[in-house]
């Protein structure tokens, strides 16, 4: 099956790529919301999409009975979670009417361009499955289009009051690229542990030639 999706090819020339993912680094939705934004405001169309039926967890087996711990009054108590409702948070949505299946909602994987901006945008929700076939699509995206310049905007809830200004972070695919956040007031981050697709991508960026900077804001619990 041919995960990419393209629809059209679009008439642009060495574009710039804005990336936002639902998952490990959107809360409060400023990754796919601040790509959004950009995408109504500069009234994108959609050209291309990645098949999301192979990466994603559909059916997530439950053999034995989850449970819920929590505290009451300072005492743990174990409770018993119904498996179908947890089963479902894996689950596509579905409609049903009058008997007739009409609609099944699959994470939506999609490309946009702004023409005349010489702008691609891609919205998508982090996989389960297979990152490298996934990374592929994006990468293959940005050799057709001639992509070299890719900036994904994400975001981390942290223990910061929301009466200050934002802390924006930066890491990027080559040292080089550091030159050009400097004196902006960002600063380079600092990390080791769970990482997200997008740290793949950007590790592996500079093995298909791609520039590849990430901008991570810190926002309020």
């Amino acid at each position: 099956m041919n995960d990419l999706v393209m629809e059209e090819r679009p008439n642009v020339e060495n574009p710039v790529m804005l990336v936002g993912l639902t998952g490990w680094m959107d809360a409060g939705h400023v990754s796919t919301g601040t790509v959004g934004y950009v995408r109504e405001h500069l009234k994108a169309r959609r050209f291309a999409e990645i098949d999301p039926l192979d990466f994603y967890i559909f059916n997530f087996p439950v053999t034995t009975l989850p449970i819920s711990i929590y505290l009451d009054d300072g005492r743990p108590v174990v409770t018993p979670i119904n498996p179908m409702e947890f089963a479902a948070l894996f689950r596509p949505h579905c409609r049903i009417n009058d008997g007739l299946v009409d609609e099944v909602s699959y994470p939506a994987n999609e490309f946009w361009v702004a023409e005349e901006h010489n702008l691609i945008m891609f919205i998508g929700e982090e996989p389960h499955l297979r990152w490298g076939a996934y990374c592929d699509c994006i990468f293959g995206i940005c050799e057709e289009l001639g992509v070299r310049d890719v900036y994904f905007v994400g975001s981390v809830a942290s223990p910061v009051p929301h009466t200050r200004e934002p802390r924006i972070s930066v890491s990027v695919s080559d040292p080089l690229l550091k030159q050009k956040f400097e004196g902006v007031g960002f600063r380079f981050g600092d990390y080791q542990g769970p990482s997200s697709i997008i740290t793949s991508l950007t590790y592996y960026a500079p093995e298909v030639g791609l520039n590849w900077s990430n901008l991570v804001v810190e926002v309020p619990h």
